[in-house]
């Protein structure tokens, strides 16, 4: 099965390149948006696997905003292509909990390697909080999995 992959980059050029890097590893990219609402429509038809996020994109809502909204409601890593490395813009980043950041001017083998990890962490997470938790309260046991207890705490 291909990995989908939805691109959220502004700069058309350098989004056909990301593009084009993408599919000579034999990745599908089911979309390319400009702005936060193009990435929605894209994230809705349900068929995104990773998300390969700039921080400034078109409109008024920036990449981060977007990450955050990703991890409230899909459950896809996120890695962030950027040329902005201030601490602000890291500090951002780091608060949305991605699984990798790529400093433009992107590499095709940088990219392909942090897409290939990302997939591979969020996998093994992913497997972790599915493992079931077993809780014995007096005469009765329970099981619950990881994510279960990550919903119920949220």
């Amino acid at each position: 099965m291909k990995t989908n992959v939805l691109i959220v980059e502004d700069e058309v050029m350098i989004a056909n390149v990301i593009q084009m890097y993408v599919e000579s590893a034999d990745y599908v990219c089911v979309g390319i948006a400009i702005d936060y609402e193009e990435a929605l429509e894209i994230l809705e038809q349900g068929n995104v696997d990773i998300a390969l996020l700039d921080v400034n994109i078109s409109g008024t809502q920036k990449g981060t905003e977007l990450a955050h909204y990703i991890n409230a409601h899909y459950h896809i890593p996120i890695v962030f292509l950027t040329a902005y490395s201030d601490r602000k813009t890291i500090e951002e980043i780091k608060n949305t909990l991605p699984f990798g950041y790529l400093k433009k001017p992107i590499e095709k083998d940088n990219l392909l390697v942090l897409m290939e990890i990302a997939i591979n962490n969020f996998t093994k997470k992913q497997q972790t909080t599915n493992e079931k938790i077993t809780l014995k309260i007096g005469k009765e046991t329970y099981q619950f999995s990881g994510q279960e207890l990550i919903e119920f705490f949220k």
